[in-house]
C-alpha cells in the first residue's frame, strides 16, 4: 500500500502544538492510488476531498484523518477500525472502502467509494413524495443499518443527505454514505457535537454516548420529514406510529432496528398494487468471509 503523497505542489499550512501539518490537500494532489479533484468540506472528524484512481474508473471521497498520536489517536484509531468493519460488511447500501494509508505526519486517511445521485434531501425539497415511498425509503434504509448494528457499528450521522437513491445496476434501491464518523459498539472515543440538526438523537446532542438506538432516532426524524410532505388522502396510522415511537426521547422505548425494517416491508405489502418510485425489490444481504471474521472481534451490545 502507498503511504506517500505529493508534497511540492502544497501551499504553506499552519501547523498544530505537536507540528504536525494541518490544513488542506491542494488539487493534483496524489494520495495513495488516488488525485485529489476538490475539497469538499470539513467534519469534526477531519477533512473530506473528492479523488479519482490514477487507473482505474473508481472516483472516491478521501477522508483525512486528525493525527494518529497524542489525544487524537483513540479517534483516529477508532475511525480506521470502523472503515474496516465497514468494508468487511459488503452490503449493496453502503459504500466500498478502497485504500487507507498514513501521511507522513501521521495523519490516517480513507478513500471510500463516491456515491453520486439524488438524495432524500433532494425529495425533502420538492415535496414531492407519495406514501409508498416513505415507506420504502424508511425499510431500505433501516435494512442497512441494521446490518451494520449486527456487526458491531453505529453510523452516527444519518441525514437526508447522506441516503442515495442508486442506479438498478447496484442491487440495491439506496445507499447510506457518510460512515467517516461511524463507532462500533464498544468505542470509547467521543462522538462531534453536531448542533443544530433535527435529526440528531437527544442522546448526542447532550454528549452522551450513542448506540444503535441513535441511528434509529435519525431515521424516524427523516421519516416524519418525509411523511409531512405527502400530498392527497393518503394515511397509514400504523407507519405514523412506528415513526413516532423510533422518535421517542427515551431511546428504552425506541425498537430495534431489525423490527423498523420487518414492521417497514409489511407496511409495504399493504400498499395497492402500483408502481412506487423509489421502491425496489431488494436482495439478500451480501456477506463475506472477511466479514465474518471481523464481526467475530466485536462485542455484541
Amino acid at each position: 500500500m502507498h503511504y506517500a503523497c505529493r508534497m511540492e505542489r502544497r501551499p504553506p499550512r499552519g501547523t498544530d502544538n505537536n507540528g504536525l501539518l494541518l490544513g488542506n490537500l491542494a488539487d493534483g494532489t496524489r494520495v495513495g492510488e488516488f488525485v485529489i479533484e476538490a475539497r469538499l468540506g470539513a467534519r469534526g472528524t477531519g477533512h473530506l476531498y473528492a479523488a479519482t484512481h490514477l487507473v482505474l474508473p473508481r472516483r472516491a471521497t478521501i477522508h483525512v484523518l486528525p493525527p494518529a498520536e497524542g489525544p487524537a489517536r483513540t479517534v483516529a484509531l477508532e475511525l480506521l477500525r470502523a472503515a474496516c468493519i465497514v468494508d468487511a460488511i459488503d452490503h449493496p447500501g453502503m459504500p466500498r472502502v478502497f485504500e487507507c494509508g498514513m501521511f507522513p505526519d501521521h495523519r490516517p486517511w480513507i478513500a471510500s467509494e463516491r456515491i453520486e445521485g439524488q438524495t432524500v434531501a433532494t425529495m425533502l425539497d420538492s415535496r414531492r413524495v407519495s406514501l409508498g415511498d416513505v415507506i420504502a425509503i424508511v425499510r431500505d434504509v433501516a435494512a442497512v443499518i441494521a446490518e451494520a448494528h449486527r456487526r458491531g457499528l453505529v453510523h452516527g450521522h444519518i441525514t437526508p443527505a447522506a441516503i442515495v437513491f442508486t442506479p438498478r445496476g447496484r442491487r440495491f434501491p439506496i445507499c447510506l454514505v457518510d460512515w467517516v464518523g461511524a463507532r462500533t459498539h464498544d468505542s470509547t472515543a467521543p462522538l462531534p457535537l453536531v448542533v443544530g440538526s433535527p435529526y440528531v438523537a437527544p442522546e448526542q446532542a447532550n454528549g452522551i454516548r450513542i448506540d444503535d438506538r441513535s441511528d434509529v432516532y435519525s431515521l424516524g426524524r427523516i421519516g416524519s420529514a418525509l411523511l409531512d410532505c405527502v400530498t392527497g388522502d393518503e394515511q397509514s396510522p400504523m407507519l405514523v406510529a412506528l415513526l413516532d415511537s423510533m422518535t421517542a426521547d427515551d431511546r428504552d422505548v425506541r425498537p430495534a432496528s431489525e423490527y423498523v425494517e420487518q414492521t417497514a416491508a409489511w407496511l409495504a405489502g399493504q400498499l395497492p398494487a402500483q408502481p412506487v418510485a423509489v421502491a425496489a425489490e431488494r436482495s439478500a444481504p451480501i456477506t463475506s468471509e472477511v466479514a465474518i471474521a471481523v464481526a467475530g472481534e466485536i462485542a455484541p451490545r
